[in-house]
């Protein structure tokens, strides 16, 4: 995959935020429209230090959560992940991230309130897909 390859995850990374900066909402939209690309996403959550240097991996994690914040305050992640039927993938890679970011521990206090941000975004994604709406009927 694209991810995998550390090269490729820099650039990729790179032009998405160049592109990002011009048009935030609409490229977003693109993270949603297929079942594919939001696998992608949140495959990208579970992200190693190891694949690239660990500068990119902080600033990919910020994207991605602010990203999934974002998606997930407008509605359109938890309508992605119902239409697609992608709700225990996305889940599954939310829990994982929570736990990655609270298991990395920092002696940097700008780090760890960064971290705390992190899973606070992904935490808040996850409760919005685990959360069950009643009928008004």
């Amino acid at each position: 995959s694209l991810w995998n390859d550390p090269a490729l995850l820099e650039l990729s990374f790179e032009l998405l935020t160049i592109v990002m900066d011009e048009e935030p909402e609409e490229i977003q939209q693109f993270f949603v429209d297929s079942k594919e690309s939001i696998i992608s996403l949140f495959d990208l959550l579970s992200l190693d230090a190891s694949s690239g240097s660990s500068t990119k991996v902080v600033e990919i994690r910020k994207f991605l959560a602010t990203t999934l914040e974002s998606l997930a305050s407008s509605g359109a992640l938890k309508t992605a992940v119902e239409k697609f039927d992608v709700k225990s993938s996305a889940i599954a890679a939310l829990a994982a991230a929570c736990l990655s970011e609270e298991e990395s521990s920092t002696e940097d206090e700008e780090e760890e309130l960064t971290s705390n941000r992190l899973s606070s975004g992904l935490m808040q994604c996850l409760v919005d897909l685990c959360t069950v709406q009643g009928d008004d009927n």
